[in-house]
């Protein structure tokens, strides 16, 4: 693909065309080497050559490297807020539907592992305004926690369970999974998002998860 991207612009394609296909290609591309190689080793060079275009090219999408891992953490935070939103609007019993939105929280890590290892390790390069963005769509996601589990704590009469500190605890269990979970190591992240849910329900409710 970057050969073929190469060829086009070597051949006076208009920059303006394609332009959201080139942008998608060069945050694939940096997601990828900020991953390997961790973000103050990546260079906007290395990324420019990866995807073989010139760094004018890079330029002409992105301002410089934190504006490119911004906008890889805050597109990831917005299809994570979209899989928990649907997974939390799904018909059923409310125990229900916050298992199966830590398990979906958990399994977007098959095809966003990278992004997540970028968003717990990453994110404290960012500028503080960029920063600020992606907490407000961070505070989102926590909301969404706390109201099914406020919901939880209400219709079950669960005593001495506070909505928010349940919240808190279930996110950073789930985000620190990607702290020390590698593909094809000894439990699957099925598994483990199986034995995660469980933990958290049988933390909240004081049962086991069905």
């Amino acid at each position: 693909m970057a050969n073929a991207l190469k060829n086009e612009m070597a051949q006076g394609e208009d920059p303006s065309e394609r332009g959201a296909n080139r942008r998608d290609l060069m945050l694939e591309t940096a997601c990828e080497l900020i991953y390997e190689k961790g973000y103050a080793s990546a260079s906007m060079r290395d990324i420019a050559n990866a995807v073989g275009v010139t760094q004018a090219a890079m330029y002409y999408h992105f301002a410089n490297k934190e504006e490119m891992l911004f906008a890889l953490i805050e597109g990831f935070n917005e299809q994570l807020l979209s899989v928990i939103t649907k997974a939390m609007s799904a018909t059923g019993d409310p125990v229900e539907r916050l298992i199966r939105t830590i398990r979906e929280h958990i399994l977007l890590g098959r095809s966003h592992y990278r992004e997540f290892k970028l968003l717990s390790e990453d994110k404290r390069h960012l500028s503080e305004s960029h920063a600020e963005e992606l907490r407000q769509t961070e505070r989102k996601v926590y909301s969404l926690y706390r109201d099914r589990m406020a919901e939880l704590v209400e219709q079950r009469g669960l005593i001495g369970r506070d909505p928010a500190v349940c919240a808190f605890n279930t996110l950073s269990m789930i985000n620190y999974v990607f702290n020390w979970y590698r593909p094809g190591g000894r439990m699957s992240l099925e598994e483990i998002a199986d034995q995660t849910a469980e933990f958290a329900i049988r933390g909240l409710t004081g049962s086991q998860a069905s």
